[in-house]
């Protein structure tokens, strides 16, 4: 049991290592090989017993396994505890890695309703993975296929089916690398050479599967500025003028050297509403005449309600777009009420927010612009539709500020990286304490910043798009998944009836 319970943890383990800080990929796709022998041993030994018996301790393998996986993954939130108290951030510390611990859960007991088939575990996972990053309290980090961000081998699955794909590509190259050691164990080796030959198509198919990119690409000059202020710094009112003039100090260097199209500043430069700014908009107003054009984060008021906005300034036109995608308990309360009854105040108190309402593109030229802020580029939704209202680059605001020398930067780059491959076209990211960068419709970086580095980074990118499957077909994969495991779960309750 003790020896189990070990290999269950190993699995959490490498599944986490697999990305950002450690990014040993390559993990990804042996990760689950510990987990799998568990769940095949339970499987011979439990038999006999009673079958709700075997259904709990099934579900307790799968939260074992989300605890530790899930609980090294949130180890992020102790760097808000400066903005909170330690004894919140272990509370929200414990209810959340537990929460998303249960979706590991319904995988284990999902697997077991499915006699405990191995290749139905990828339909299950990526079934459950979907679950866990929708809705008001989803995530998706963690999600397996994000540590493939940098594998060219298994990373262009997203362009057919998005990240679930991947996923799914991850946990089907587990399975079949433990089938083919079960296989040669049981000494059929026919069968052990057929997984392995799967694996090598997986693995080679991107040398065969080509998208075709579009023909005479437009090109685009674009200044990312990478101010990098800390937060405790930004939160004092002071230091907002000094922080406002470094970032117009950085947009004057650059249009004097490169002369851009286009300059682009993080999410929420100040918590000011920095439209109203006369010493920030006049320089802007005196920049633009260069026919350079800006794209900028600020808060916004407009009547009673505030806005985390992406702002374009041109020398003729101002237009804003207002993030739809809020974080949780950082920029609005989900059941505020509730909580207000309870006496408990934001994790971040004075940071409530209004949704805005729709997509909207920038047009510079030519050109469609598609802004998305932070959390936005962490899902699939609001890139694809862009993709398919015609958008020529995804432009990404974050400030990762937050979060300090966690690997959440990190992470969220690998997340953008995948919404180029999926929608086929190239991304530009400016952040704050984060990684500014420029990114092609293959999902590759062009040009970055480190992380800690103040400085801007210059590219004339080329607006090379690739029209992939899943702009149409979006995460279908999700679906088949569900008509797999249903289909398998009525069939096995039918078969015991």
């Amino acid at each position: 049991m003790a020896i189990q319970h070990l290999l269950i943890i190993v699995s959490g383990f490498l599944c986490f290592i697999a990305f950002p800080s450690v990014n040993a990929f390559w993990l990804q796709l042996v990760s689950l090989i510990p987990l799998l022998y568990v769940l095949d041993r339970y499987y011979i030994y439990v038999f006999t017993t009673a079958y709700l018996t075997q259904l709990k301790r099934f579900s307790l393998i799968g939260f074992v396994f989300g605890i530790v996986y899930m609980g090294l993954t949130n180890i992020w939130v102790f760097e808000l505890i400066e903005f909170s108290t330690p004894v919140t951030m272990i509370i929200l510390f414990i209810i959340y890695t537990a929460f998303e611990a249960l979706f590991f859960a319904f995988i284990t007991l999902c697997y077991r309703l499915c006699h405990c088939k191995p290749i139905l575990l990828p339909f299950i996972w990526i079934l459950f993975e979907w679950l866990k990053s929708i809705g008001p309290y989803g995530s998706p980090n963690g999600v397996l296929g994000y540590s493939q961000a940098n594998n060219v081998l298994i990373n262009h699955f997203a362009s057919l089916g998005g990240i679930y794909l991947v996923s799914f590509i991850c946990v089907f190259v587990n399975v079949l690398i433990f089938l083919g050691i079960r296989s040669i164990k049981q000494s059929h080796h026919r069968r052990s050479f057929l997984y392995l030959f799967i694996i090598i198509l997986i693995l080679f198919s991107s040398y065969f599967y080509h998208l075709s990119p579009s023909s005479s690409p437009q090109s685009l000059s674009v200044a990312s500025v990478q101010a990098n202020h800390p937060m405790p710094y930004k939160f004092k009112r002071k230091n907002r003028p000094r922080i406002r003039q470094d970032y117009v100090s950085m947009s004057q260097d650059a249009l004097k050297k490169h002369r851009p199209q286009l300059i682009i500043w993080p999410e929420t430069i100040t918590a000011s509403l920095n439209l109203n700014i006369k010493s920030l908009m006049s320089p802007i107003k005196r920049m633009t005449l260069s026919d350079t054009a800006f794209i900028f984060g600020s808060p916004r008021k407009d009547t009673n309600h505030y806005y985390n906005t992406a702002v374009f300034i041109t020398s003729q036109n101002r237009m804003t777009y207002d993030k739809i995608q809020l974080m949780p308990f950082g920029e609005y309360w989900p059941l505020k009420r509730v909580f207000q009854f309870f006496k408990l105040d934001n994790i971040i108190p004075g940071s409530e927010f209004t949704h805005g309402s729709s997509p909207k593109l920038f047009k510079l030229g030519s050109i469609h612009l598609a802004p998305i802020i932070c959390l936005e580029s962490t899902n699939s939704r609001l890139s694809r539709t862009y993709a398919n209202q015609g958008a020529d680059i995804l432009i990404s605001l974050v400030n990762n500020a937050w979060f300090k020398g966690s690997s959440i930067a990190a992470r969220q780059l690998q997340m953008l990286q995948f919404r180029s491959i999926e929608v086929g076209l190239p991304s530009i990211q400016s952040a704050n304490m984060g990684f500014s960068c420029f990114i092609n419709a293959s999902g590759q970086t062009t040009g970055i910043l480190d992380k800690y580095q103040q400085d801007y980074v210059f590219q004339n990118m080329d607006c090379v798009s690739i029209d992939t499957p899943f702009r149409t077909w979006g995460n279908g994969i999700v679906l088949i998944a569900f008509v797999v495991i249903l289909a398998c779960v009525l069939h096995g309750y039918f078969q015991r009836g």
